[in-house]
């Protein structure tokens, strides 16, 4: 009885993971970039931004040219009839056109930041439920080798019953501690089940299968300043602010051009009873109130956003420097729980007491599962700790 508890025991000192190990990051790299490919909203947003990047050159054409046709009858009818017809074209000063042209290159530039502001969205949220998909895998790994053990205490108990060395109580202990691990296990196939149809979502309803259960390495930037201008080059919420100030700026010039006069040049022909006229015809508009306040508004708009930029800044550093130090924090906690579970894993110990009859099997489940409790929470400490690095890396994305 003795050697059928040991032998059982062993394994959950030395059973080896039955999931396919393959590099973590490689597995997210490829789910994250089939995605991106696959994504229906993405590819929404990508025709969204692709109109709009026509309709702001939309404008950089000439105006539309105007034709006239009159047809008056005289009175007395007597001196007959008119006919008037023209051709015109309306022209802008070449500066206004060139300043219509810039404005259009910044809002395609907003344009095209939005984009990429949603696409790390979207990206960050999958990379988030890959990460919890792998934590669910190596708990899913560390509840099968409980189950895988446990199982084989309630056999080597069985047994022992019917040979009239064990009591009833014993066996039925085994047996709840058998229940409650299949449950839990049941419990987090299940959630990871409904973590991979989010993926499959995500990715336009391709499935999407992260085998991985554990994490490469990875460490945090050695000098945070250093590292921060890198993230703030790429941070499209601060390319979206910059964006916007040199649009406005750009409006401001078109604006005070605006006191250019429009002309309007063409062909006109009159035709009336026994004489006809025809010849060029030109005219100007000239902006005497239409553009009146225009400057004014369009540099306000400049400090208001140069404003929102530096506040903009201001909130993102606070929030990177914030994402930094929490991370750096639950990096400290996953490391104290791997040293620690190295220094109190007593498992050899616990079955030595248990077969000697030191301890009862009801304290050795209660010994157990303070140990188990603390590979779950080094479990969750770890996920915790890759979620916020994802959160402190996602302009990289």
């Amino acid at each position: 009885m003795k050697r059928i508890i040991l032998w059982s025991i062993s394994l959950f000192i030395g059973i080896s993971s039955t999931y396919a190990q393959q590099n973590a990051k490689e597995q997210i790299n490829t789910a994250l970039e089939d995605i991106e490919a696959n994504n229906t909203t993405l590819k929404a947003l990508k025709l969204e931004t692709e109109a709009a990047v026509i309709d702001n050159k939309s404008g950089l054409t000439l105006a539309d040219p105007e034709v006239g046709f009159n047809y008056l009858w005289g009175n007395p009818s007597a001196i007959g009839k008119r006919k008037d017809f023209s051709v015109t074209q309306s022209f802008d000063f070449p500066t206004l056109l060139g300043y219509k042209s810039d404005i259009a290159k910044q809002q395609n530039m907003l344009v095209e930041v939005e984009y990429r502001k949603n696409r790390i969205d979207i990206l960050l949220e999958a990379q988030k439920l890959i990460i919890e998909v792998i934590s669910y895998n190596n708990l899913i790994n560390e509840l099968n080798t409980r189950l895988g053990y446990t199982d084989k205490i309630v056999e080597a108990f069985r047994k022992g019953f019917d040979l009239g060395e064990n009591n009833i109580l014993d066996l039925n202990k085994a047996n709840m501690e058998l229940i409650k691990v299949k449950n839990d296990l049941k419990k987090i196939e299940t959630e990871r089940d409904i973590l991979n149809n989010t993926l499959t979502t995500l990715n336009g309803g391709n499935k999407i299968e992260i085998t991985a259960s554990s994490f490469g390495n990875v460490s945090l930037p050695a000098d945070f300043e250093s590292w921060y201008l890198t993230a703030e080059a790429s941070s499209p919420l601060l390319a979206y602010v910059r964006a916007n100030i040199e649009l406005n700026k750009e409006e401001v010039k078109y604006n005070k051009s605006l006191w250019a006069p429009t002309i309007t040049a063409g062909y006109m022909s009159e035709d009336v009873v026994g004489e006809k006229f025809q010849g060029i015809t030109l005219g100007v508009s000239i902006p005497l109130w239409s553009n009146k306040n225009k400057i004014k508004q369009a540099k306000a708009a400049v400090r208001a956003a140069e404003s929102a930029q530096e506040d903009a800044k201001l909130q993102f550093y606070n929030y990177i420097f914030n994402l930094y130090t929490r991370s750096k924090a639950l990096e400290e906690v996953y490391n104290n729980y791997l040293v620690g579970l190295t220094s109190v894993d007593n498992s050899a110990l616990l079955v030595k007491a248990l077969n000697a009859g030191q301890i009862s099997l009801l304290d050795y489940i209660m010994e157990t599962q303070l140990y188990y409790e603390l590979i779950n929470q080094k479990i969750e400490a770890e996920k915790e700790f890759r979620i916020s690095l994802a959160d402190l890396y996602a302009t990289e994305l």
